[in-house]
């Protein structure tokens, strides 16, 4: 509905009735599609079918698509592990399971509360602090291997990094 209100007539309108082939094949129809704002570029697309009575979703980068009109959107599958899509995940499922992994591992809840866990379109980011390079590594070795999860970025800081940036410049330490 928002895609038809900004419709101009230099445009198309995309619909769920838009479907989704890859050499033909019918994959889906078109269930979302995020849209980078100052550009004005697709990012991704979530596609929707039925198996056996069953809707489920898929998430693909719009980097696959090769053709779109208002009915079709074609895409190239030759890049993707197995020639199919991706399990598609909300951020909010994504985020949650990432804590849960995180908070399951004990040698990580003393570090837990200075870490932000971010999925953007089913890439996780990790951000904040811990407490050392080791806490860093094994956040990311618990976050790998999420269903949906399409990335991972690791931007954790540990204070061993900390005390090091420190060290480099004496005249930022305190002391007589």
């Amino acid at each position: 509905a928002e895609i038809e209100r900004e419709h101009t007539a230099a445009g198309m309108i995309l619909t769920p009735f838009t479907t989704v082939r890859a050499n033909g094949v019918y994959l889906g129809r078109l269930a979302q599609m995020t849209v980078t704002a100052p550009s004005e570029t697709i990012r991704h697309f979530v596609v929707a079918h039925g198996l056996h009575g069953l809707r489920r979703e898929a998430a693909a980068s719009a980097r696959i698509i090769i053709g779109m009109t208002a009915q079709r959107i074609s895409v190239r599958l030759d890049g993707l592990p197995q020639k199919r899509l991706l399990p598609y995940r909300s951020d909010t499922a994504l985020r949650q399971d990432v804590y849960a992994r995180l908070f399951d591992y004990a040698p990580l809840r003393v570090d837990l509360p200075g870490i932000e866990i971010q999925p953007v379109d089913g890439v996780v980011w990790l951000r904040g602090y811990v407490s050392s390079g080791g806490a860093r590594r094994m956040a990311e070795d618990q976050a790998q291997g999420i269903k949906g999860q399409t990335g991972l970025r690791n931007e954790l800081t540990s204070d061993d990094a900390l005390a090091a940036a420190v060290a480099a410049f004496p005249h930022l330490r305190a002391g007589p």
